[in-house]
This record gives structure tokens, C-alpha cells and sequence, in this order.
């Protein structure tokens, strides 16, 4: 499918709501790091790999949260929300008839009442899909017991020679 056609009716988001974004990011981000490191009792390297883990699975779940959440705040530019789940889709053989397909709305959403009275009326479906800026570089945890030969340097004096490689006496 063309750009074109994926962005057919696409508005230019506003300045104010990348701005949003942004510090909401930024402050979610902080807060969240402020409070964990806050209550460390160790230092990276003193931790097991397993505590590192930990950490880095939390940090990478935190993130795609506010990932999420970006998208959807600058998908929703400053409209009315409603977080809904699309359920089954039933496209009828006559061409001429409109796919149906079923919403799954939370009783928790502040806008359930406002979809409510807008049943058959026209809403506007915006699809705010986080996974498709999600990745990037993670770090690994350090082991707990690293290999006796990962660090070469330590038996040849910090010449730099290999395993298999030793120094020529001078002439």
C-alpha cells in the first residue's frame, strides 16, 4: 500500500500535542527512574545476573509503555479518547455493504458514557499501533561467573597478545 493511500485524510499533528508528548515522556521517564534508583542497595556491578535481569525487564516494559502511551497521545491530537478493543469483523459478500465489526469498550473509560450516546452515529477509528516503534538496542545482563579466558590481557601483562600468540625477544 502506498504512503499516500495509508495517510489519505491524515491531519499534520499539532505542534502542542508533540510538545505533550514529549513532556509527558520525559516526566514518566524520570519519575519512574528517579524512583527506582532511589531505592537501589546495590550498584549494577555488585548485582547477580538475575537482579540485572530484573532490572532490565522492567526498564524495557516501563518503555514500552510510554511508547504506547506517546502514540496514543499524539495519535488522539487533543481529541476525546475512548480506549477500545476491535473484536470480530464481518465482511459481507455484497460488496456494497459495510464491514461490521465488533467494539469492546472498558467500563472504566471516562468516555463510555460519551460512545454510549453516540451509538449509530459516525466516530472516527484511529489505529494508535505502538509496536511498530518498538526495538531498539536492550543490554544484557553480565554474568554472574564470566569465562576464565574473556580477558586475555590479565595473564600476558596487558600486552594484548591471544591465547595462542607470545611476545618475540628482541634482537
Amino acid at each position: 500500500m502506498s504512503e499516500d493511500v495509508q495517510n489519505a485524510g491524515a491531519e499534520e499533528v499539532s505542534e502542542d500535542t508533540i510538545i505533550k508528548a514529549a513532556d509527558t515522556v520525559a516526566g514518566n521517564l524520570a519519575t519512574w527512574l528517579i524512583d527506582r534508583v532511589r531505592f537501589l542497595d546495590k550498584t549494577w556491578e555488585q548485582m547477580t545476573q538475575e537482579e540485572q535481569e530484573g532490572w532490565i525487564d522492567a526498564a524495557r516494559e516501563k518503555a514500552r509503555g510510554v511508547a504506547r502511551q506517546t502514540v496514543s497521545t499524539i495519535a488522539s491530537d487533543g481529541r476525546k479518547v475512548i480506549y477500545a478493543t476491535l473484536g470480530d469483523a464481518k465482511v459481507p459478500a455484497d460488496t456494497i455493504k459495510p464491514i461490521e465489526f465488533k467494539v469492546t469498550i472498558p467500563r472504566t473509560d471516562e468516555q463510555r458514557h460519551t460512545a454510549m450516546d453516540h451509538v449509530g452515529g459516525r466516530v472516527l477509528l484511529v489505529v494508535a499501533d505502538a509496536e511498530a516503534y518498538m526495538g531498539g538496542d536492550v543490554p544484557e545482563a553480565d554474568p554472574d561467573q564470566p569465562g576464565l579466558m574473556d580477558d586475555v590481557s590479565v595473564m600476558d601483562g596487558g600486552q594484548g597478545f591471544g591465547a595462542d600468540e607470545q611476545p618475540q625477544a628482541a634482537e
